[in-house]
């Protein structure tokens, strides 16, 4: 009679500790995926808008050589202005509730007007009536809204804003810069800072041949969104579009001017008076540019 012999094994409790342990390591190796793709989405969309702000700067030096082109009037008193917004928007409100006023102070070092209340150096009343304010910090980064008034009151600065921005993502301590109205080529299209008029696209008109255009003498920018708007309209599908904003003259030199390149995905020009809530662009650039 033969006695029985051991075969060596495992327990069930030994293969429910391996599969916990293969069970954590495929949860921790998904959890990268989806972290990568933004991360992949995030180097693409920048690297396609800094090719979209180059297109934008030869676009602006071809322009600005032509003689239809007019930069902002230049010797004026008020200067650009920056600052910092002094509170929130409210969220979780009702869609009636219209946040407008926000209170602000000034960025130190910024260029600011001399002539405050009372020798306070705040901004006198009215200065900014109907100019545009340009949000340089934060998740609304790039987003342009148009300046109703402003006024001081106890010892603060008010804005007030044509737009209700109770449903954006404005914070307090968001930096912005006031984009003066003073005439001349302020935005290219011109008409997007009133009513989004259709912005130009990388399926839009070639660059070559607004070079080849700008050398007739009847050429003008009603033309090129002409030839922008059929190219829009014969597009199947376009991601992105961009508008250039003028600012200037800087400073100390009335030649020199800022330009922002403000990147837009999936922009819907449709929205007519409410194009600002589209949202805020993907990228925007900065650059300085020298009158020629």
């Amino acid at each position: 009679m033969f006695g029985s012999r051991k075969t060596a094994g495992v327990t069930l409790i030994e293969v429910n500790l391996a599969m916990g342990v293969l069970l954590f390591g495929i949860v921790c190796v998904a959890s990268l995926f989806p972290t990568g793709l933004t991360l992949a989405e995030k180097g693409f969309r920048a690297s396609d808008a800094a090719i979209i702000a180059s297109m934008a700067k030869s676009q602006l030096e071809m322009l600005s050589h032509a003689d239809i082109f007019r930069f902002p009037r230049t010797g004026l008193s008020i200067k650009s202005w920056e600052g910092r917004m002094g509170e929130s928007a409210p969220k979780d409100v009702p869609v009636e509730y219209e946040w407008r006023q926000f209170r602000y102070t000034s960025l130190e070092g910024s260029t600011s007007l001399d002539t405050g209340p009372e020798g306070t150096g705040l901004c006198p009343d009215h200065v900014w009536a109907n100019c545009y304010l340009l949000i340089t910090s934060g998740r609304e980064a790039g987003r342009v809204f148009r300046i109703q008034n402003n006024k001081t009151q106890g010892g603060f600065s008010t804005l007030t804003l044509y737009n209700n921005v109770a449903r954006t993502h404005l914070h307090k301590g968001d930096s912005f810069r006031i984009i003066k109205n003073v005439g001349g080529t302020q935005c290219i299209p011109a008409g997007f800072l009133l009513h989004g008029d259709r912005i130009p696209t990388i399926n839009g008109v070639a660059l070559d041949k607004v070079r080849k255009q700008l050398k007739n003498p009847e050429y003008s920018f009603a033309d090129l969104s002409s030839m922008n708007a059929v190219a829009l309209a014969a597009a199947k599908y376009c991601r992105y579009s961009y508008a250039i904003l003028l600012d200037g003259p800087e400073k100390g030199s009335q030649s020199v001017f800022r330009a922002y390149v403000l990147v837009y995905k999936d922009f819907d020009p449709t929205l007519g008076n409410d194009w600002w809530k589209n949202p805020a662009p993907v990228e925007y650039y900065s650059f300085f540019y020298r009158k020629p």
